[in-house]
């Protein structure tokens, strides 16, 4: 199951699709082995589950090297994800840590979000790279 995480590290996955894939190498592998095994990794800080609606959870394994969880911009007419490679929320976190005496030790979020009329000054902005609303 290591080799399997180590391959599919830069992508999303949901329990669902990794254990289609995992029945090919182990067809042992339980669906509750690999639940386990994501939420080991997410308590560790390797690993990120992401809501995408109607109680799907994708799974993804972060780099060690990654300061924050990354974000995400999730379609809410198709339910893709696109990541958002934009961190603004330090200066929120330094006001946490001034207000409540905190140190924040990493963030993370999503936004949910529909396709509005495109912009013609960017032509990648409100494009769902999903459902292709806005191209």
């Amino acid at each position: 199951m290591a080799n399997f995480l180590w391959q599919h590290r830069d992508k999303r996955i949901t329990i669902n699709g990794a254990y289609a894939l995992l029945q090919k190498s182990q067809p042992g592998i339980g669906k509750a082995t690999i639940y386990r095994m994501y939420h080991l990794l997410m308590e560790l800080g390797f690993a990120q589950r992401l809501e995408v609606g109607d109680g799907l959870f994708w799974y993804e394994i972060h780099s060690q090297n990654s300061v924050h969880t990354q974000h995400h911009l999730i379609c809410s007419e198709c339910g893709s994800v696109q990541d958002v490679r934009e961190d603004m929320l330090d200066e929120m976190e330094r006001q946490i840590e001034e207000k409540y005496g905190f140190t924040v030790a990493d963030h993370g979020c999503s936004f949910l979000a529909a396709v509005t009329a495109a912009k013609p000054e960017n032509t990648e902005a409100n494009k769902c790279k999903g459902c292709h609303i806005g191209n």
